[in-house]
């Protein structure tokens, strides 16, 4: 998902993740008077269509939902 960089904090404290989100800073002249950030994290199937929602009301946009194949654990 895109989101305006004002809204990050408000983004992160709607996402449960795993580890927290992944954040990435979006270069377009597209939204050259704001700027956006890209945030991805993994969210529970039962809880996508809630958390959509909700990223929506704190500005969140461009929202993408893609299954996840699999997820390794963690060694060690």
């Amino acid at each position: 998902m895109n989101v305006p960089e004002a809204s990050l904090q408000a983004v992160k404290e709607v996402l449960p993740g795993m580890s927290g989100p992944t954040v990435m800073k979006v270069e377009s002249s597209r939204h050259s008077e704001e700027s956006f950030l890209a945030v991805h994290a993994v969210v529970d199937a039962d809880l996508i269509f809630s958390i959509v929602n909700k990223l929506r009301n704190v500005g969140a946009r461009d929202v993408l939902v893609v299954p996840i194949e699999r997820i390794m654990p963690e060694v060690g």
